[in-house]
């Protein structure tokens, strides 16, 4: 059964409020913001019902390399163990974590950090409209940064 994780464990320019329908596919993003919710969390694979979870609602600002604001989507991290490869994809993603190594969740930190999402659609039926279909944005994977080479800038440096 999983249990809950706490906010110290340590773990192996529009309103990011405005949400809009994002094509899939890999964009830049910013952390603008952050708020403490408790939300309901299902197991995927036991499908066991672990009631409400804390969880951690990131706002985000999403933008392509050129520089174009797609504007907010929002995703839910959840804090419990058998959702913690989430956490460490997100922290791993602005930079705040390294592959392998043990970290503490600073949150208030994370804002306004930079990293690199994999966004996908999901189609739903609206619960306000019968009939109708919704859009949703989501978060499929959080992306690792870059590898930084450490290969000289030019072949000069070759003493051979």
């Amino acid at each position: 059964m999983a249990k809950f994780l706490e906010d110290n464990c340590e773990l192996d320019e529009k309103d990011p409020t405005s949400y809009s329908t994002i094509p899939p596919g890999e964009y830049n993003f910013e952390v603008m913001d952050f708020k403490r919710t408790r939300e309901p969390y299902r197991n995927k694979k036991s499908n066991i019902d672990l009631g409400d979870c804390p969880c951690r609602e990131v706002q985000l600002k999403i933008y392509d390399d050129d520089g174009h604001d797609f504007g907010g989507i929002s995703d839910k991290l959840y804090l419990v163990d058998d959702a913690d490869w989430k956490l460490k994809m997100f922290f791993s993603s602005i930079g705040m974590r390294k592959h392998g190594e043990k970290f503490r969740m600073d949150w208030e930190g994370a804002k306004h950090k930079h990293g690199r999402v994999k966004i996908k659609n999901t189609v739903k039926d609206s619960t306000k409209t019968p009939g109708e279909k919704v859009t949703f944005c989501n978060v499929e994977r959080y992306l690792d940064p870059p590898a930084v080479s450490s290969a000289p800038a030019s072949g000069d440096d070759n003493p051979l």
